[in-house]
């Protein structure tokens, strides 16, 4: 269940206590100086052990999550700061949130960017915070997602990995077990690129440095698995 609160109900003013030649002067600063962002939202996706995909650009193999957020960018038309990028925070507690917990939160990342991709899923409150300078200043939070209950949040403990990947360093093969009827066997680079491809199951690898693989086998039943080659 996903639920949404918007907690910019309330001017925030900030006393900044500036002292000049022994006098103290008080400025107030309101809310519309560091202008919130908009419509924040969140999606996230789940890699099975039998399956790969990409995560923030990168390949990565199952089980795991994916989580994307984006939001819009806050109304800049009334102030004269600057805006400098976004802090994503999440706040994990299953008690209501009354005010926005700053102290508490935990920052998922910062980003100059209206969207930001991680790997893992986030239970509890999540929203999105702008950055200013000139003056420096956070805004307060965009609308608040809540999620204590989604479904794909945890990894689901029955599935068990039935197959190995044998690396035989002296002879630069590798060979596949566990794994009955395979058509053919795909490597890749971490970074996604195709390296090469077999029918047969014990392929040569000696051309592959050091590094870290993705290999998508597929069987005469139409069934793909992915999983990770490391050589050393």
């Amino acid at each position: 269940m996903t639920k949404k609160i918007n907690l910019r109900n309330f001017i925030k003013v900030v006393a900044i206590a500036i002292c000049l030649t022994g006098v103290t002067t008080v400025v107030a600063q309101s809310i519309e100086q560091f202008p919130s962002p908009q419509n924040f939202q969140w999606s996230y996706k789940y890699i099975s052990w039998d399956d790969w995909g990409f995560c923030a650009g990168e390949p990565v193999t199952g089980p795991s999550h994916c989580t994307t957020f984006g939001w819009k960018e806050p109304n800049l038309s009334e102030t004269e700061s600057q805006l400098i990028g976004y802090r994503i925070y999440n706040y994990h507690s299953m008690e209501e949130l009354t005010e926005i917990p700053f102290n508490e939160g935990q920052t998922i990342a910062e980003t100059a960017s209206i969207g930001f991709e991680t790997g893992g899923a986030f239970v509890g409150y999540t929203w999105v915070t702008a950055l200013y300078s000139e003056p420096d200043g956070e805004s307060e939070p965009s609308n608040v997602e809540i999620n204590f209950d989604g479904p794909a949040l945890v990894i689901n403990k029955n599935e068990m990995k039935t197959h190995s990947i044998v690396y035989n360093n002296q002879m630069k093969t590798i060979e596949i077990i566990g794994i009955e009827n395979i058509t053919s066997i795909d490597i890749f680079g971490i970074d996604g690129r195709f390296i090469t491809a077999s029918e047969l199951n014990n392929i040569d690898v000696r051309y592959l440095t050091n590094g870290i693989y993705i290999i998508k086998i597929t069987t005469d039943t139409g069934k793909i698995i992915s999983d990770k080659l490391i050589i050393k």
